[in-house]
């Protein structure tokens, strides 16, 4: 036998051996039916004007588990797989394609300025200022002025 495994290495080939690919970081615990029935939930109940609250998806979603016979996920696997969900249409289907629009395109807009010195480079307008500053800073009797 060998003996010169240390504690580490005996404790990550146990953690290896034990995790099923479930208990793997990333992983989902739910069946796909149960994936499939919080979507449809999700669909029905938190999709709407009305923008219901999670527990309200949560209740929703223990109804038709109790239908379909099955034990209904905890409060957080369900707020997982909101956070999951695309915000976009998420944000549609609650508040409105205006609002998503608003929220999640890009403003594409014309870009003018009334003069010229709000286009002119950071660098330029610094030393404009400074170079319009130099007779004041050096006084009477360095010649600049």
């Amino acid at each position: 036998m060998n003996f010169s495994l240390n504690t580490g290495s005996l404790l990550s080939r146990v953690r290896c051996l034990g995790t099923t690919p479930a208990q793997r970081k990333g992983r989902r615990r739910l069946s796909e039916e149960m994936e499939a029935l919080i979507e449809t939930a999700m669909r029905d109940t938190y999709r709407r004007r009305e923008r219901p609250s999670i527990t309200a998806l949560h209740d929703r979603v223990r109804e038709l588990c109790r239908a379909c016979g099955e034990v209904a996920p905890s409060w957080k696997a369900v707020r997982a797989r909101v956070k999951l969900a695309d915000p976009r249409l998420l944000m549609r289907d609650r508040e409105g394609a205006k609002a998503a629009r608003e929220r999640f395109e890009p403003v594409v807009q014309e870009y003018r300025a009334d003069h010229a010195r709000f286009t002119s480079s950071r660098s330029t307008t610094h030393w404009s200022i400074c170079l319009s500053l130099m007779p004041c800073i050096a006084g009477p009797f360095s010649g600049l002025g």
